[in-house]
């Protein structure tokens, strides 16, 4: 894989990262800290320096107390960018939605060609033992990761415990505030013209049977989604109505410490 050696020890290489650059096309990262007992707002930025930049994720570090931050970067047999993946480690909980979305550089059928020769590794004796090829677009990004980080270790099992990966966006996060790594779209990622796919439809060519019943799904979100910001704004705009005719109330309030 070219760039691994230059950008990352040998005994932190990714093992089992086959195809190409992973990239991000929508927000899709809902990231919860210690200190707060709601999801994160908007207010909440992402890293300026990401040290995994090929795929997913890269927050500001977090306080030593704070124990896994999940990462990501899947990648490539021509570009892979991910650079101290050991800080794994570091928050609360990290939630990655709707993955059968995320776009990888090459081809389809060049990519497709390569999860094919990975089917193909198996034990030998007794396949039931491993490895095991997973298919949905989630599972194949959480082996990813787990590959990436010391998962044998209790440091490791609680980073990934602390990650949670799905092909939608689950009820409880459709009306959360997410979050995209800028570092990590394709627009920027990727040179005019380049081919890619998504590792949805990849999937579905390999044995992933869900691909209609996760759209159908997300059709249904997207209206109940589209509902619930009509009404939030509606709320919002009467509540800054409220707070310009109380300005000057306000106003003597804030003079008296309130």
């Amino acid at each position: 894989m070219l760039g691994i050696a230059q950008l990352t020890p040998r005994h932190t290489r990714p093992r089992n990262l086959r195809f190409g650059l992973l990239h991000r096309k929508s927000p899709e990262i809902l990231v919860h800290h210690p200190a707060q007992q709601s999801c994160p707002s908007s207010s909440a930025k992402l890293s300026s320096t990401p040290r995994v930049t090929s795929s997913v994720v890269s927050l500001r570090p977090l306080p030593r107390s704070s124990l896994t931050e999940a990462r990501s970067s899947w990648s490539a047999a021509k570009l892979l960018r991910c650079v101290g993946h050991e800080r794994v480690v570091r928050a609360a909980w990290l939630i990655q939605v709707l993955f059968y979305s995320i776009e990888i550089s090459g081809e389809f059928f060049r990519n497709k060609l390569k999860f094919h020769a990975y089917l193909r590794k198996a034990n030998r004796f007794n396949p039931t033992r491993g490895p095991f090829h997973f298919r949905a677009p989630s599972r194949v990004f959480y082996k990813t990761i787990r590959g990436m980080i010391p998962h044998k270790t209790a440091r490791g099992m609680a980073a990934l415990e602390r990650l949670k990966v799905f092909e939608g966006i689950p009820t409880p996060y459709d009306k959360v505030k997410r979050q995209v790594v800028p570092q990590a779209l394709r627009v920027l990622r990727l040179k005019p013209g380049r081919k890619y796919c998504t590792v949805g439809r990849l999937s579905k060519e390999v044995g992933w049977k869900y691909e209609g019943v996760v759209e159908r799904l997300e059709e249904r979100r997207k209206v109940k989604s589209a509902a619930y910001y009509a009404k939030k704004k509606a709320v919002d705009a009467k509540k800054e109505t409220a707070t310009k005719a109380q300005a000057e109330v306000n106003g003597k309030l804030a003079a008296l410490g309130y």
